[in-house]
């Protein structure tokens, strides 16, 4: 069996499963046609057609995703199914080296222990639409933003908070120890534009923290609204911001979204289901 990930690799494997005579199985991470021209969107439209019938079988990482490929006009094969991007559960961290965790980081960056931490996990690119979070930050003086992850809008983003003189968002590059930055945060934001599934919001569900993302596809199918975090509309700045303040302002409430966001993704996102389910998946195609 071949398995291939993503416009890029599906290519390939597509072709190798002609040539070597082999079965092939593609994972979809993010169909994003509305950030292409007409004309490319058609052209992947008649991509991922002319090859349906050698998929043995089409994933979609989230409902989200395989409602917008069929809305989309893409055909599904004969088997076409949703298998979530799962995590690794972080329960062996007890209370007290959580608690030396997150105040190790918060006295490395300088943050108070009675301040807000928000953090995002991103590359920096289009896709996260980070200025949309230097805006928010911008009506929260008092708090912290962190923002982990590299990529090709580094020099622009920091241009972008040099020249709004923001003095509390911090892009910190990328780091080995994520999840410790996790704990030492109270409230996960993300912006994004659009996702598959995200590993991101789904690793910070597993630390417990509660999430405000962008109702988009991938987004929405990780954030239950008003009982894990909260879902806004794409470029709504102030309710994001009402979000946010609800969140800040209600310690109770956000540990109530935590241990819901927590229990979504020990339920619906752990590693271990998804890799039966590719499994399975494996056993019925051979």
């Amino acid at each position: 069996i071949i398995h291939s990930h993503g416009k890029g690799a599906g290519l390939i494997g597509r072709i190798l499963a002609i040539l070597l005579n082999r079965k092939h199985i593609h994972t979809y991470h993010g169909i994003h046609l509305r950030c292409h021209s007409f004309l490319n969107r058609l052209c992947y439209i008649f991509y991922e057609n002319l090859f349906k019938n050698v998929d043995s079988a089409r994933i979609f990482v989230s409902e989200s995703e395989k409602n917008y490929a069929i809305d989309s006009g893409i055909s599904l094969s004969k088997i076409s199914i949703i298998i979530p991007n799962g995590v690794n559960l972080k329960e062996r961290i007890n209370k007290s080296n959580k608690i030396k965790i997150r105040n190790n980081i918060r006295k490395k960056l300088n943050i108070e222990s009675n301040q807000i931490c928000v953090i995002t996990l991103a590359r920096l690119v289009q896709q996260k639409n980070l200025k949309e979070i230097i805006e928010i930050s911008k009506y929260f003086k008092f708090h912290k933003f962190l923002i982990l992850g590299e990529g090709i809008l580094r020099k622009e983003l920091e241009d972008l908070i040099k020249t709004n003189n923001i003095k509390n968002v911090f892009l910190l590059g990328n780091k080995k120890n994520v999840f410790d930055y996790l704990i030492a945060s109270d409230i996960y934001l993300t912006s994004s534009l659009y996702e598959g599934l995200p590993i991101a919001v789904l690793e910070a569900m597993s630390i417990g923290l509660p999430i405000i993302a962008s109702d988009v596809v991938g987004n929405k199918d990780t954030v239950k609204h008003n009982y894990s975090g909260f879902l806004y509309s794409l470029g709504d700045i102030k309710k994001a911001c009402e979000y946010l303040e609800e969140l800040s302002n209600n310690k109770i409430k956000r540990y109530k979204f935590g241990l819901n966001s927590k229990k979504l993704q020990k339920k619906f996102f752990s590693k271990n289901i998804m890799k039966k389910k590719y499994a399975d998946l494996y056993n019925l195609i051979n």
